[in-house]
């Protein structure tokens, strides 16, 4: 549905005003988000499955998958157009997360990771995530509750 929201405003525009090299250029820059969507998502799911097996670096995983929910949700609330799903169109968040991956991945290669390593590994994902953090996302004194995600309120 996201995919059609992008389209129907590039094909009114370019089939009414006869502009075929504007539709395709358009078509072209929606495949490469689309992509990029793809991307993005195959990272979150393959970090919930590298992590499932310890509950502390699962939970500390999907914080990423609500960080980008949110950015995405609050970019539409503020009225921007529609972006990739999950801000898969934000580089430093597709950044964040890819590095964010290859960290879980080096660390779950090594075996079931101690306390230590699992703090550490929350520690840093809460650091990585804090620009767009606006829901206390691993904040120990919320205790995994969140009592509002996309909205900011005052």
């Amino acid at each position: 549905l996201s995919g059609i929201e992008k389209l129907i405003p590039l094909l009114k525009r370019t089939l009414k005003q006869n502009r075929p090299e504007e539709l395709l250029n358009g078509l072209r820059k929606q495949q490469a988000i689309f992509f990029q969507e793809l991307e993005l998502i195959d990272l979150l799911v393959a970090g919930c499955y590298r992590a499932g097996r310890n509950f502390s670096l699962f939970n500390a995983w999907t914080m990423l998958y609500f960080t980008c929910t949110i950015y995405y949700e609050q970019r539409r609330l503020q009225g921007d157009e529609p972006g990739a799903i999950l801000s898969a169109d934000c580089t430093p968040i597709r950044e964040m997360v890819q590095r964010s991956f290859r960290d879980l991945d080096s660390l779950c290669r090594q075996g079931d990771p101690t306390g230590k390593e699992a703090g550490q590994f929350i520690q840093m994902i809460r650091e990585r995530i804090k620009p767009w953090n606006s829901a206390g996302l691993l904040d120990p004194k919320n205790k995994n509750m969140y009592w509002h995600s996309a909205a900011i309120l005052d």
